[in-house]
């Protein structure tokens, strides 16, 4: 896509991935970290992660659990980031505002506990530039739900369930549920792949694809 908008051939073009603090986002205790935050202990949780603005598509994550929670009264979705005005209408409306959990903005040290209180961290954004949330989650050993668009399949991999629709909530209602009721061993697999995925970004990787490009450039003079 950049090299047809900026006219740019694609073999001068170089990719290098941003990366991920792995001395940070590891798997937690599920049980302990969901008491450090005052979570349920036994019920099932959805995660969703990042800012309300349009692109992150949050509306269909209400509407989808919605459907999710009218089916399993134990599933409870928690939001990590601002909540606003138009999300707050929404859950009002749709009957869930005692299901929805939002958490304050946390430090750094305290957001893998996050992740790994969860069951699934779902993103069914429109658009995004990179989407640490998934290689966060995949790192701390949760599943992941992405939409299928933009950067998010480059970066998720083969480790995380795809929404075919990012406008369909009973489709990903569907996905939802039955991420959550995979059997163990799947379940396991999934997870174990998506953790050998989030090892490919590392800050270490990251400055050997500058240093790497920088070397072209100097071989090219």
């Amino acid at each position: 896509e950049v090299s047809k908008e900026l006219s740019i051939p694609r073999e001068k073009i170089s990719a290098v991935y941003n990366g991920l603090d792995h001395e940070t986002f590891y798997p937690r205790d599920r049980l302990q970290s969901r008491k450090k935050l005052n979570l349920p202990i036994e019920s099932k949780i959805i995660l969703n992660v990042g800012s309300e603005i349009k692109r992150k598509n949050l509306d269909l994550v209400f509407k989808a659990f919605k459907t999710v929670a009218s089916k399993n009264p134990s599933v409870w979705l928690l939001r990590l980031g601002e909540k606003t005005p138009s999300s707050s209408r929404l859950i009002e409306d749709l009957g869930i505002k005692d299901r929805v959990i939002y958490l304050d903005i946390l430090s750094d040290t305290d957001v893998p506990f996050v992740y790994s209180a969860a069951d699934l961290l779902v993103i069914p954004s429109f658009d995004e530039g990179f989407g640490f949330p998934v290689i966060e989650a995949q790192s701390c050993g949760i599943s992941v739900v992405a939409s299928n668009l933009s950067s998010l399949p480059e970066v998720a991999g083969d480790a995380c369930f795809y929404i075919r629709d990012t406008h369909d909530a009973s489709g990903l209602a569907e996905i939802l549920m039955k991420t959550l009721d995979l059997p163990d061993q799947e379940r396991r697999n999934l997870i174990d792949r998506g953790y050998l995925n989030a090892q490919r970004f590392s800050w270490e990787n990251n400055a050997r694809g500058v240093l790497s490009v920088y070397k072209d450039l100097v071989d090219l003079r």
